[in-house]
């Protein structure tokens, strides 16, 4: 895909890469000052810093082979630590950090939900009552389980799930919802249309196709929030490809779709006419960079082509705070 925001923002850009040479000799200082300024913005606030940011952390992104990636995922701490040293892991890394340290000591207020983004089409969604997370990748994952009541999963390909984050889920007694079975932990098995309800959260299942070859493959989430969050609905669709089935049948607040997976994402986001959309699936570094790897600028572009109001690109450790009553569409 042509990346029109890269030309836009490329002079500007080369500003922050020069005052990012400063301090060299900490490898790990020019990732951590980039993902203060992308946090310092949010989702819904594109500051000039934030782009930036973006810009120079794609670079970084960039340069991680898949294989350096799939390495990294299988390795020990010590090794996962070393292999961070000046490289997108190392913001891999700080993101999960900030999920932990901010998912306990926020408190949520009455008709709001807080939203965090982690990795790929990882997000975990906490309420004024409850906690939880869809699709989570990331090899300590599990320090994440405390905090949640329970796991949602799209599917099984394996950037949209971590193994040991489901075992301790269910060793933990939290449910687990896939549409698949696994010999390690029990997971709850979702074959077909259904209506659950976890606490005061309510959840329509569908299944979906990924592809001609996959069809109905991906389960899809409508969330219903609950009356505390009064009644916030998440749309999850997962690696959903066809746009036909993209109907959730009731009125939706947050839409999260895969938006390069073939999806019609114009037509998928007028047909859901969400308050606000989260152009996801960017960056799956276990990709090679030539293959099914996307960037900050596709997700833009593609936002743009939706000619709507409130669609954003999320980055990984983001933190925003949704409130429906407030939404101006």
């Amino acid at each position: 895909m042509k990346r029109s925001f890269i030309k836009t923002f490329t002079a500007l850009a080369c500003t922050l890469v020069i005052a990012c040479t400063a301090g060299a000799a900490n490898p790990n200082r020019q990732i951590d000052r980039l993902a203060r300024s992308i946090w310092k913005g949010s989702i819904d606030n594109m500051t000039r810093d934030r782009l930036y940011a973006m810009y120079r952390m794609q670079d970084y992104m960039d340069s991680l082979s898949s294989d350096t990636f799939n390495a990294y995922l299988k390795a020990d701490e010590q090794t996962r630590r070393e292999m961070e040293k000046g490289t997108v892991l190392r913001y891999y890394q700080i993101a999960l950090d900030k999920l932990v340290r901010e998912i306990p000591r926020t408190r949520v207020e009455k008709g709001t939900v807080a939203i965090w983004h982690l990795y790929n089409m990882g997000y975990v969604v906490k309420t004024p009552s409850q906690c939880f997370a869809v699709d989570i990748k990331h090899p300590e994952a599990s320090r994440l389980v405390p905090f949640l009541d329970f796991l949602l999963i799209t599917h099984k390909h394996g950037d949209h799930f971590t193994d040991a984050m489901n075992k301790a889920m269910t060793d933990a007694g939290k449910p687990v919802f896939a549409n698949w079975e696994s010999d390690s932990y029990p997971l709850t098995n979702l074959k077909d249309t259904r209506e659950l309800q976890v606490g005061g959260i309510k959840v329509r299942t569908a299944l979906t196709d990924h592809n001609a070859k996959l069809q109905n493959f991906v389960i899809t989430y409508l969330v219903d929030c609950g009356e505390d969050t009064d009644h916030t609905v998440f749309y999850l669709t997962g690696d959903t490809n066809n746009t036909e089935q993209v109907n959730p049948g009731c009125p939706v607040d947050i839409f999260i779709p895969h938006i390069l997976v073939g999806l019609d994402v114009p037509k998928a986001a007028a047909q859901v006419d969400p308050c606000w959309m989260f152009s996801s699936h960017l960056h799956e570094l276990g990709h090679k960079l030539t293959l099914w790897r996307w960037s900050y600028f596709d997700g833009l572009d593609i936002s743009h082509e939706t000619h709507r109001r409130n669609v954003f690109v999320p980055c990984w450790g983001d933190k925003v705070v949704y409130r429906r009553s407030a939404v101006v569409r």
